[in-house]
């Protein structure tokens, strides 16, 4: 689901330029149309020449990878695939197959030569669901700024970015879900007032698959690292940034880290705003803020 909200000139309607946009990166880096330029390269030896969209969201998800250690890793598509959240179905892989898939990760193997994208290993695969979102986001805010729009707010997926004020004259206002399995009436955690700024949040509350045999739950989040879905207290994670393709790389990052790596991570980071949700005692939640996120937020 997207929400495009923008002041422009009486008739200004930008839906059709919007939609196109929405084509060209699923064109691009959808994982999920059969013919898009990432599936291409994924299935090749060698790699491919890539657009330039998909260029600078292979650059920025490589920077992420190697600001967080490699808790971001746009390599992790053959582990997305194997544990059922891929575009098709899969059955769970036990600890000799998962040793093999790790083999096929590591963001490493990637090398951006022009627009021409190598691989290093004919297996690797690319799976950029956690940063194209966000790249989205930024892509559909600056075609919004060249066509004169100085106050906007757009959100793709919960994702989202804001600029200006919003037809009242008040800067936006966002609400952080809390991290339960359905939506309740009172549903937010948290509500922020954003201005100029990028806000993406991740959780595994209602991402998750249940093996019907066993019936544990496997989250969508994985670590590139032990090829494992993640089980800790970390429930949510929501980051500020100037921009969504970067605070969409690091709340999967901080996710993936969980609750004390992820706030040694948010300490040594204080250009970006983070507010962790982790699970309490019953049915309470306890809440983490960094230094960055109490100054925007007193």
């Amino acid at each position: 689901t997207f929400s495009i909200r923008y002041l422009a000139a009486p008739h200004a309607d930008f839906s059709k330029q919007v939609d196109s946009l929405f084509q060209l990166m699923d064109q691009s880096m959808s994982t999920y149309l059969k013919g898009s330029l990432i599936n291409f390269w994924n299935q090749s030896d060698t790699g491919t020449l890539v657009d330039e969209h998909f260029a600078k969201v292979t650059r920025l998800a490589i920077e992420m990878a190697q600001t967080t250690g490699g808790y971001f890793d746009p390599t992790v598509m053959p582990l997305v695939r194997a544990w059922g959240f891929g575009p098709t179905a899969s059955n769970r892989p036990d600890s000799n197959g998962i040793a093999k898939i790790l083999e096929q990760i590591g963001y490493e193997n990637l090398v951006l030569e022009g627009d021409f994208l190598r691989k290093k290993k004919s297996n690797i695969q690319l799976d950029f669901n956690a940063i194209a979102q966000g790249y989205t986001v930024d892509l559909i805010g600056s075609f919004l700024e060249k066509k004169g729009v100085t106050n906007y707010m757009v959100e793709v997926g919960g994702e989202l970015r804001c600029q200006g004020k919003n037809i009242d004259g008040r800067t936006w206002t966002i609400g952080i879900d809390k991290p339960e399995s359905t939506i309740q009436a009172n549903r937010f955690a948290a509500i922020v007032a954003l201005e100029n700024a990028a806000l993406a949040t991740s959780g595994n509350y209602r991402k998750f698959k249940v093996d019907s045999l066993t019936g544990i739950k496997y989250t969508h989040s994985i670590d590139p690292h032990t090829g494992y879905p993640v089980n800790q207290s970390l429930l949510s994670t929501t980051v500020i940034s100037a921009d969504a393709a970067t605070a969409d790389a690091l709340a999967t990052s901080c996710m993936v880290m969980g609750w004390n790596k992820a706030i040694a991570f948010a300490k040594e980071h204080p250009e970006h705003a983070f507010y962790f949700i982790g699970a309490g005692q019953g049915d309470k939640y306890t809440e983490w803020h960094s230094d960055s996120w109490k100054e925007r937020f007193p």
